[in-house]
Parts: structure tokens; sequence; C-alpha cells
């Protein structure tokens, strides 16, 4: 049996981060000029999408406007 590799990108850089999951079901983004509210907010993402079987990796890159 093969097993399925769901996977999530988060491209993350100054409070701001968007992700996608590769196979195209999952999309978002976050922006907090607050540190420790982004923080919060890409912790419960990350976590989120975990529960429901992604493997997520954060990839630190600019993120264009």
């Amino acid at each position: 049996m093969q097993s399925n590799h769901l996977k999530a990108t988060f491209y993350v850089s100054n409070n701001r981060y968007t992700f996608r999951t590769n196979d195209g079901v999952l999309t978002g983004h976050c922006h907090a000029p607050n540190p420790a509210r982004f923080r919060r907010a890409l912790d419960a993402q990350y976590a989120l999408l975990i529960e429901q079987g992604y493997s997520p990796e954060i990839i630190n890159s600019p993120i264009e406007g």
C-alpha cells in the first residue's frame, strides 16, 4: 500500500505568512503586526494542519505584497 504524502508549505517573512498544501485543498495567509500574535497564529495553523494529516514545512522567504 502506498502512503499518502500530504505536505503543507509555509512561506514566512516579517510577521506574515502564506501557506498552501501540495494537494491544493488548503491555502491561507496571515499578517499580524504584533510578533506575539503572529507567532500564536502561525503555531495554531501549523498544529491544525498536523491534525488534518499534513506534514508542514516552514520556509523563510520574502513575501510579495
